[in-house]
């Protein structure tokens, strides 16, 4: 091989993981490494990540890894809730009686409260309840009885961190 032969191949080489690493959900979604995720997919993004497997398999690999670390594959609530799927996806019927369990992942940096509340359209707590984080833990559970006397049929199950909003899912309370 001749020396420009070499060098030529360096650069197309470096280019490609330039653009690669470029060209990833991480770059492309900086708000995703902050912002709460949902647990939809973007597949526009999976799929822009494995493209880069035909440009060589060092570019796509990386891109691969460093969107998968960092879980920019999946839209944040505010993105859902702007594109309106966050409403049709996340209401869910619920018995009243019925007991509800919302399973948190992964460790928390220190004891945090982490309340699950009830809310009728007005604001109004209907049920909720209060547990302290184990940051040694790695999955906790979280659960929540619909009272059988709630009158409304419409509700908001809220899931706070120290008294902020984390997540809200509309929820329809049938008999």
């Amino acid at each position: 091989m001749s020396k420009e032969t070499v060098r030529l191949t360096s650069w197309v080489a470096l280019g490609a993981l330039l653009i690669a690493t470029t060209g990833c959900g991480y770059i492309l979604y900086p708000e995703r490494r902050t912002q709460p995720l949902s647990d939809t997919l973007d597949v526009s993004v999976v799929i822009y990540d494995c493209l880069w497997l035909l440009a060589g398999v060092v570019p796509g690999v990386v891109a691969l890894i460093v969107d998968g670390t960092n879980d920019t594959w999946y839209y944040t609530e505010e993105e859902l809730s702007q594109k309106g799927w966050a409403d049709q996806q996340s209401r869910q019927s619920v018995p009243r009686g019925t007991e509800m369990q919302v399973r948190l992942h992964g460790t928390a940096p220190e004891d945090v409260a982490v309340t699950l509340r009830l809310l009728a359209p007005d604001g109004t707590v209907l049920a909720d309840s209060t547990t302290t984080s184990n940051p040694l833990a790695d999955i906790q559970a979280l659960s929540l009885t619909v009272p059988e006397n709630v009158q409304t049929t419409d509700a908001t199950l809220v899931l706070e961190v120290n008294g902020r909003r984390q997540i809200a899912w509309d929820v329809e309370i049938v008999e």
